[in-house]
């Protein structure tokens, strides 16, 4: 009943036609972390958990109060004001939370394997890492929706550019051909402007976008693609979207 009334607030927000800002802030509160967390509520509700799924619930349920303090200013100033206290964040949060995670798919479970062969460190406070967060829930969100397989895979490892190391993180889920199908081959860039997108809104790999730029002192988007910093392309069998992060110090 929750997640109809939730469902039902996306859509008829959409419908107001809100300004872009608002359209990806409702899309990112009602699904990131929620829709996961929903999911397993029914789980536990018909008595299938086991220990692994509440400790999903914990993460899940962390998470997704973080994301909504990132993206709803004045929910919650003290807890921010928390968010905002200096605290390195490293990949190893990142490996806990998702290695092995079972994710939900439309008729099925899924499983996320991770591959993080060079621990470092990625944001200074939760706010930042909130950011992060949000480009991962949508990523993995979108990945399970178009998948075929029953495993999705996050590679994460270091690049160097002209700044300094980046890390790259590659998310990789295989799809079947008719996806591929409208997909086309080459660089698929475009997929990260809002409005653009095969079956939804096309705000969750657009959120993406904002938040690498903004990670990088980019003045847009569109720049962020264009500049490699976030991309897309078919590997057939599997979809691959990447995208690059800051390496803040020593971990």
């Amino acid at each position: 009943d929750l997640t109809t009334r939730i469902q039902q607030l996306g859509r008829q927000s959409y419908a107001a036609t809100p300004s872009p800002l608002l359209a990806k802030t409702v899309h990112d509160v009602r699904g990131g972390g929620l829709s996961a967390l929903l999911s397993r509520m029914q789980l536990v509700g018909l008595g299938l958990i086991d220990l692994d799924a509440l400790n999903a619930l914990y993460f899940l349920t962390r998470d997704h109060l973080k994301i909504m303090r990132n993206a709803l200013l004045g929910l919650d100033d003290l807890k921010r004001a928390e968010d905002l206290l200096p605290k390195i964040h490293g990949t190893d949060f990142i490996v806990q939370k998702w290695n092995g995670a079972n994710l939900g798919g439309r008729d099925r479970q899924l499983r996320l394997e991770v591959e993080c062969p060079q621990p470092v460190a990625i944001s200074e406070c939760c706010v930042e890492f909130g950011a992060l967060d949000r480009i991962l829930y949508n990523l993995i969100n979108n990945a399970c929706r178009h998948t075929t397989g029953d495993v999705l895979r996050l590679v994460l490892f270091p690049v160097p550019t002209p700044e300094g190391e980046n890390l790259r993180f590659v998310l990789l889920n295989p799809i079947g051909p008719g996806d591929a199908e409208r997909l086309g081959s080459g660089d698929l860039g475009n997929l990260f402007e809002t409005g653009v997108s095969t079956t939804g809104s096309g705000y969750g790999l657009s959120v993406a976008a904002d938040f690498v730029a903004n990670a990088f002192g980019l003045a847009t988007p569109a720049a962020a693609v264009e500049g490699g910093y976030l991309g897309a392309r078919l590997l057939p069998p599997d979809f691959a979207v990447w995208f690059h992060w800051p390496i803040v110090a020593e971990y």
